[in-house]
């Protein structure tokens, strides 16, 4: 059992400004240390940065993070750079928004359609590449929309990312996630959140792997149970808090066409996890620390 090591845990990637090549050896030396050997990375811009990079970690396997497509030459450059970099899989996002937000309903079917144009314009190039796309749930998805473009984009060669911790931003429990995509699902990312519920705010705070308020062991070994294909990540969220409105769930047009048991069992779970752990609610936690994620590995090693 392996896990890819997704940069984005790493300070200097936290803060784009600090990626330098200093940096960049710094990391090497310590992957090497820990006999870690695959990398999840968001690809430089600029060329000289893309081939220093590609040297330092030429013999690791790669999965490339692109942020979010707009268009084909979005899917374009991925293509050429998953190449270059001999990588067989990469992570795209739909879009920055969190959906909790979307009022729209008619321009968010628009801009999907779109999407989904774009991907199936370009997957059979992916598939003669033997490069697999995933879109992660990055919390601006829920499962209505995953439903949805799946639908439309039946190519196995297409599939979801699944960010543990994000569904929570979707107000909804990984759990509800699992069960419905686990099929689908072609990679993970193991992240955690510590939950607190502040008046009407459910506060989702970053924290290391094994102290969040997911059980990230018994995720795993649901995930492997139901689909042993899926590859996992481990990752730790960005240190800015993600601050939900509960209050939204009941008045927001798009949250409405929820089912009433599926709301209430996600502020159920919300409500019951958030009062655990309560020593760690007002903890600031340190992301500055590049071996944080290196003791996840340990831990999960030790309990799987």
């Amino acid at each position: 059992m392996t896990f890819y090591i997704n940069f984005s845990s790493f300070e200097c990637f936290q803060n784009k400004k600090k990626i330098t090549k200093k940096n960049l050896i710094e990391i090497k030396k310590i992957l090497k240390k820990n006999n870690i050997e695959k990398i999840e990375f968001s690809v430089p811009k600029i060329l000289h940065e893309i081939i220093f990079f590609n040297e330092l970690f030429a013999n690791y396997k790669k999965i490339l993070n692109f942020d979010e497509i707009k268009n084909v030459y979005d899917l374009d450059f991925a293509l050429i750079l998953s190449k270059f970099f001999s990588s067989n899989l990469i992570r795209i996002k739909y879009s920055k928004n969190l959906e909790f937000n979307i009022t729209n309903e008619k321009d968010h079917k628009k801009k999907l359609l779109k999407f989904i144009s774009i991907i199936k314009l370009k997957i059979n190039e992916f598939y003669k590449n033997k490069i697999k796309i995933s879109l992660e749930n990055h919390q601006d998805l829920d499962s209505d929309d995953f439903i949805f473009i799946l639908s439309k984009i039946r190519n196995r060669n297409f599939g979801i990312c699944f960010d543990t911790a994000n569904s929570l931003a979707t107000i909804e429990t990984p759990y509800y996630f699992i069960n419905k995509f686990h099929k689908r699902i072609i990679h993970t990312h193991l992240k955690n959140y510590l939950l607190s519920i502040n008046k009407d705010q459910l506060i989702l705070k970053s924290t290391k792997i094994e102290t969040g308020h997911l059980n990230i062991v018994e995720i795993y070994k649901k995930l492997k149970k139901l689909n042993k294909s899926i590859t996992f990540s481990l990752e730790i969220g960005n240190k800015k808090d993600r601050k939900i409105n509960l209050k939204k769930i009941n008045i927001n047009n798009r949250l409405k066409k929820r089912s009433l048991a599926r709301v209430n069992n996600y502020i159920d779970y919300v409500s019951f996890e958030s009062k655990k752990i309560t020593s760690y609610k007002n903890k600031k936690f340190n992301t500055k620390n590049n071996f944080i994620i290196l003791k996840s590995v340990k831990y999960l090693k030790n309990k799987l």
